[in-house]
């Protein structure tokens, strides 16, 4: 519902641009040696003429200026004919081209173009080329479209209503109504954007699809691999497995060789221990030797000392023969031990050559009894293939009688064959018949469960029937008077009752809203105005100073003097309880004019000498000096509130003229506030006591000046008061726009619940028609079903005949094969019984001992071969190897048997030669006997400790062998190692759980693993490889299906986010216009109501728009009811509505007062007059009633079939008259 303001918001926000003129030559009725200019009122224009004067042709000419480019809607067959054609009879030749030439007033720049004025133009020529100018240059139609449609103006649109356009808007259908509504709420965007996103839909349906496809072959193809895949992937763990195992057993080995060397190199370590420790022992026997010896020499020199040289010669020979005997000993016993272990080793060969010779004559024994069984199976083998041989040959004599029972037997087989394939097609057809009789009487049970099921629905629909049918006579809506809705209204006022009430007390409420609005409005005037005196101070300083301040500001104003801001009083707002101490601190500055720079204020001084104002001072902003303060370079205490340029709060480019005036001033408590706080700059207290810098001290009774201060207004004390008397007027403001709102949502339910019970009806209505039609489809089925029972029938019927039929058939044909069988038995018999069948099994029988001979044969021939390899190659080899190592051992012992006989003889002989040697030194040395007792038990103890030695040196020699053949073991298995080691892949990786485990387990899993591999067989080993490629495939494809489900969803959700944009446009659009349609129908028809109303509530756009209407005194009806002054007059109220919606500065309307009555015509021109304060509107009448209320009335005549126009302003004849 609108209300009387909303027809002053009609323009609100839109630039005023409106038409100054219009030219017209050659156009239509307008000559073409004539130019006709119209002048336009800026308000309401009237023109007015006789029946084919031309009022419709200027009219059409600011159409066909816009653009328009049908010739049939400017009333004529083409666009040559926009061009006047003259009068024959008058002399009045026709023009060569048609021109129209529309100028605009753009002072407030509502069209996008820099100047004031605007013209635009258009002409068309004799062969129909035309020309578009704007502003007289040469331009494009879509340019001019374009410029006149950012102004508002558009002739295709409502703010242009040519003649019988009134009627298009009542007789539009529904439909067409609500295309039309559509077309203003720009729905056309959002069924674009729909559109699109199905057309974005379908592609992602098809690619769904397509997708879907491609999913189901992936799949098909993965379930096809995937058991390939599945055995690929076992060999591969068995084969990891298996490969591991092998691995560890070589990390075994690897580990225990390591150990091995570990425990080799110990030993070393230990046997090298021995050895230093023996080596100690020998050397300390050396050691004792060389003593001894040493002793030996000094007795023997003293023996030499005492003795003759006959007797040194023998104690000479003595030594040596002891020496050499000791040698022979030593060498002797070395002998001895070598031949002991020779003996020792060549016992051992004898029992290693002892068991490899009897494994040789058992090898022996073995293939020559192998040789000879073979030579036995292969002589049998002759013999059997003699004897089949002559089997064959006497079969050869039987074979002409056994082919022609052959021949007869093939021939009766054939016979069977055909009997039982005939056999088998009768037995099929029999199966055949059986399953169609067996699904044929499924399928009467199925048709008599579904005719008894149609009964029972039948009946439970005719019951549901009899309760929606009474439920819909109990069903009833609220009536015409809305009793029965729910009320919203205000907490004061009693509950409307009805639609009309609810209206009153709307137009009541947007009265208050009105009355509401102008307080606010007039108390926040007058608070600007305090706020405004306040901020100015005038009466602070001398008439002559204000004198001067009002003049500059005056010049300011004007644009006289540019680069003036104001007075320092005037730029600066302070707390209230600084005022005093900042009007002392200001003293006369607070005067002085802030300006831009010196040139300013060289002006400002020159204008004062001007005009006589006086004198001032002035601050220019880009020259003016002071010190800066340094903060914190003052030591505050309590009661110092700071420096008075930091209490004052002012916009930062003001900031050098405060600094000037206030940087080296400090606001205190009070004085002796100021005496304690001593900074070198002036200290003024709350009171204007005043220390200066050199702590001059001026105080006492301050007495302000004038009726203000320097930063205060008397008054500021109204401020709060008004305030809060303007915030309870705005919250008054929004609790009468919630009472409206609540009001506008009253009728709405009302409406709502109308058409929800409306609706419940027709749900009803619907279902009684579902249930009917049901009823209908039932009847329909059972008949159906009953013809279909009644075929089925006749088909079991069918079926069981043929039954019967086949099954003779089928018996017939089984006594045919059975006695073809019968013959084919006698002729198997009569075969059997036959010498050729008899010589052909023992032929057979011949053959398979034969394959039999000669699979042993092949078995014995692989045996003896591989004991033959063995005998020669293990057997004959160690044995021959073992037979020379013992001659060779057998024959270094006859040698050491030899050379110890020798050395024993030698040793006797030497012992005897040491006899003779005592003898004869004994017998020469009696006398000496000490010294060579002596000396003897020195020998003696020398060859106990040369004999201890060597048994040393033979110890040391076996060490140092075994420490040289444990090194050499060391380093063949560190040689080994290395090439194990080697033979391992670098990168090679085995789990623990296998390096865990023992050789022996190892092996097993070995084991295992070839067993398992074995029974796998063939592997494809590719399917791994391509399931793989075909699951990324099915992968690819799932995330690619997932969004594009997403990007469905996500379509789906926008085109529903268009689809609630679109109706919230839709519905915005129109309750505006049906508001504007409500509030204007009331203004043109007092007392009467009209509405828009939608067929389809929950679908607007499933349904038409109704224009409601009920004109004063009458009952309210549909559009299509009302009379033809009527339906004028509501067209007229929705046109309005619509030009309100979609406001322009411009109108033009041609005799839409045609059809109405005076009064109803005169309210028109009222609210068109009304209107005319904002857009201006030119329309053409005949009624005295419209023109009594037009600013300009403009006379078309027509002379000789030429127009021409008189201009008549009524206003400034009025003001005329007044002024005569």
């Amino acid at each position: 519902m609108r209300s009387e303001p909303a027809a002053s918001e009609w323009m609100r926000g839109l630039d005023m641009v409106h038409i100054k003129s219009l030219k017209l030559r050659g156009f239509k009725s307008v000559g073409a040696t004539k130019t006709v200019t119209i002048d336009f009122n800026k308000g309401f224009s009237a023109i007015v003429g006789a029946n084919g004067s031309g009022k419709s042709n200027i009219l059409e000419a600011f159409s066909f200026v816009m653009g328009n480019g049908s010739a049939k809607s400017l009333r004529a067959g083409n666009m040559r004919s926009m061009i006047f054609s003259g009068n024959k009879k008058k002399g009045i030749a026709p023009a060569r081209s048609a021109w129209v030439q529309l100028e605009f007033d753009n002072t407030d720049r509502g069209l996008p173009i820099d100047g004031d004025t605007i013209t635009i133009s258009r002409k068309v020529k004799l062969n129909g080329q035309g020309i578009y100018k704007i502003n007289g240059e040469t331009s494009t139609r879509t340019a001019i479209r374009d410029l006149i449609n950012m102004a508002g103006l558009d002739s295709d649109s409502y703010n242009m209503v040519l003649q019988g356009n009134v009627y298009e808007v009542v007789n539009m259908t529904k439909v067409e109504r609500r295309k039309l509504i559509e077309e203003i709420a720009g729905i056309a965007a959002y069924d674009d954007k729909k559109a699109q996103a199905e057309r974005e839909l379908e592609k992602v349906e098809a690619n769904l699809a397509q997708v879907r496809l491609l999913m189901n072959e992936v799949s098909t193809q993965l379930d096809l691999l995937e058991k390939e895949k599945d055995d690929a992937l076992a060999y591969q763990r068995i084969s990891k497995q298996l490969d591991h195992s092998e691995n560890a057993i070589k990390i075994v080995e690897i580990r225990d060789l390591e150990e091995t060397i570990t425990r080799s190199k110990e030993r070393v370590e230990e046997l090298g221990k021995q050895l230093e420790t023996l080596e100690g022992d020998l050397q300390a026997r050396l050691d004792t030797i060389s003593d001894l010896q040493e002793r030996h020499g000094k007795i023997r020199a003293e023996l030499e000392a005492k003795q003759s040289k006959e007797l040194r010669d023998l104690n000479e020979a003595l030594d040596q023969v002891k020496q050499e005997l000791a040698d022979t000993r030593s060498h002797l016993k070395y002998l001895e031990q070598g031949k002991a272990r020779n003996e020792k080793e060549i016992d051992r060969l004898g029992n290693s050559i002892g068991i490899l010779e009897r494994e040789r004559q058992a090898l022996e024994q073995e293939v020559k009894e192998g040789g000879a069984s073979l030579k036995a199976h292969r002589k049998a083998l002759q013999e059997t293939e003699q004897a089949r041989d002559a089997k064959i040959d006497d079969l050869a004599s039987h074979d002409k009688q056994f082919q022609e029972k052959m021949a007869r037997k093939a021939e009766l087989q054939g016979t069977l064959s055909t009997a039982k394939e005939s056999l088998a097609e009768s037995r099929s057809e029999l199966k055949l018949v059986n399953s169609k009789l067996a699904s044929e009487r499924s399928t009467l049970d199925g048709l008599e469960r579904k005719l008894s099921g149609l009964d029972e629905k039948q009946s439970r629909l005719g019951g549901m029937l009899a309760g929606a049918r009474k439920e819909l006579q109990g069903s009833h809506g609220p009536g015409d008077d809305a009793g029965g809705m729910d009320s919203t209204a205000s907490k004061n006022r009693s509950a409307p009752r009805s639609p009309s009430d609810i209206q009153r007390t709307i137009k009541q409420l947007e009265s208050d809203l009105r009355v509401t609005k102008d307080m606010i409005s007039t108390k926040t005037g007058k608070l600007i105005e305090i706020r405004s005196t306040i901020k100015a101070s005038k009466h602070f300083g001398s008439n002559g100073l204000q004198k001067a301040i009002d003049g500059l500001m005056r010049a300011k104003e004007n644009g006289e003097i540019p680069g003036i801001f104001d007075t320092v009083g005037n730029l600066g707002q302070v707390d209230a309880r600084y005022a005093i101490a900042m009007e002392v601190a200001a003293g006369s500055r607070v005067n002085y004019m802030v300006v831009q720079d010196r040139d300013v204020a060289t002006r400002c001084i020159r204008y004062l000498k001007q005009h006589k104002l006086g004198r001032l001072s002035f601050i220019p902003l880009d020259k003016i000096r002071y010190h800066e303060y340094e903060h914190g370079s003052e030591r505050c205490i309590d009661g110092v509130h700071g420096r008075a340029v930091d209490l004052i709060d002012f916009e930062i480019a003001f900031l050098p003229a405060f600094e000037y005036i206030f940087g080296r001033t400090f606001i205190v408590e009070d004085l002796e506030t100021a005496k304690r706080f001593a900074p070198r700059f002036r200290r003024i207290t709350l009171e204007g006591d005043v220390v200066d810098g050199s702590n001059l001290m001026t105080g006492g009774t301050y007495r302000r000046r004038g009726n203000g201060t320097a930063f205060q207004n008397k008054n500021e004390s109204l401020i709060p008061g008004l305030e809060q008397e303007i915030s309870q007027l705005k919250d008054k403001e929004r609790e009468i726009e919630r009472e409206i709102k609540r009001c506008q949502a009253s009728i709405s339910d009302f409406y709502t619940t109308k058409i929800k019970l409306e609706q419940e009806r027709g749900a009803i209505r619907e279902k009684i028609a579902k249930i009917e039609a049901q009823l209908e489809e039932i009847a329909g089925s059972r008949q159906s079903v009953e013809v279909a029972i009644k075929e089925t029938k006749h088909r079991i019927d069918e079926l069981v005949d043929r039954k019967e039929a086949l099954l003779e058939i089928v018996s017939a044909r089984e006594r045919d094969a059975r006695g073809i069988a019968n013959d084919i038995q006698d002729i198997d018999r009569d075969l059997a019984n036959s010498p050729h069948a008899r010589i052909k099994q023992e032929i057979d029988g011949l053959d398979g001992e034969i394959k039999e001979m000669e699979g042993k044969i092949n078995t014995l021939q692989l045996s003896l071969a591989q004991k033959s390899t063995r005998l020669e190659e293990k057997v004959l080899a160690s044995l021959e190897v073992s037979r020379e190592k013992k001659i060779d051992l057998e024959t270094a012992v006859r040698e050491a048997n030899g050379e110890l006989a020798a050395k024993r003889r030698t040793l006797d002989e030497k012992t005897g030669h040491l006899a003779s040697i005592k003898e004869a030194i004994d017998g020469k040395n009696a006398e000496l006997k000490s010294l060579i007792d002596e000396r003897d038990v020195v020998l003696k103890q020398m060859e106990e400790v040369k004999l201890a030695s060597q048994r040393l040196e033979m110890e040391k020699e076996g060490l140092e062998r075994n420490i040289a053949g444990t090194k050499r073991g060391v380093q063949g298995m560190e040689r080994s190692l290395v090439e194990k080691r080697n033979a391992l892949p670098e990168d090679l990786s085995v789990p623990a759980e296998f390096l865990n485990k023992d050789r022996a387990g190892l092996l097993g899993d070995i084991e295992s693993c070839k067993k398992e591999i074995e029974q796998m067989g063939n592997v494809n080993m590719m399917a791994i490889e391509k399931y793989n490629e075909n699951k990324e495939r099915f992968d690819e494809l799932t995330f690619r299906h997932e969004l594009l489900i997403k990007e469905r969803e996500s379509i789906l959700e926008f085109m529903e986010t268009i689809e609630r944009q679109k109706k919230t446009a839709f519905m915005q659009t129109f309750q505006n216009i049906s508001r504007n349609f409500t509030y204007i129908f009331s203004r043109l028809s007092p007392g009467g109501e009209a509405q828009l109303e939608l067929e389809n509530l929950d679908d607007p756009f499933e349904g038409g728009v109704l224009i409601m209407a009920r004109p004063a005194g009458k009952p309210l009806n549909e559009i299509s009811l009302l009379s033809g002054g009527e339906k004028s007059l509501t067209s007229l109220s929705l046109i309005f509505a619509i030009q309100q919606h979609c406001p322009s500065p411009l109108y033009i309307l041609d005799e839409i007062d045609a059809a109405l009555d005076d009064a109803n015509a005169g309210r028109v021109a009222d609210l068109i007059k009304e209107l005319s304060d904002r857009s201006q509107f030119i329309i053409v009448t005949h009624r005295d009633v419209t023109m009594t209320k037009v600013d300009q009335i403009l006379g078309v005549s027509n002379v000789d079939g030429c127009t021409d126009v008189i201009n008549l302003n009524l206003s400034q004849i009025s003001q005329e008259m007044l002024e005569g």
